[in-house]
């Protein structure tokens, strides 16, 4: 099978010690991290899942669609449970400080 992204053995776990992906209570079990990188190579969100726990596919392709989004519009705010072609919102105003 021809995969399209590196994978990696960790089999020290010294990747999964950097990115916070080994549980509590446990020095060797690592739990299942998704990590979102933009183009930028900078981590937009990260979900994290004991090893016991699967994750939900249909939950991580709508974080994935829903930052292509947030591009896409310059910035709209994403509501809890959206799917494509659902409205966006308009940010919450910043405020300026001095």
């Amino acid at each position: 099978m021809d995969i399209p992204f590196p994978v990696i053995a960790d089999v020290d776990l010294k990747v999964a010690r950097l990115y916070g992906m080994v549980g509590s209570g446990s020095s060797t079990a690592t739990v299942r991290s998704v990590f979102f990188i933009d183009p930028n190579l900078t981590i937009r969100a990260t979900l994290s899942y004991p090893a016991a726990i699967g994750r939900n596919i249909d939950e991580l392709l709508r974080v994935f669609d829903a930052f292509q989004e947030n591009t896409a519009s310059g910035g709209c705010a994403i509501p809890a449970n959206w799917t494509p072609g659902q409205p966006t919102l308009s940010p919450a105003p910043c405020q300026l400080t001095n």
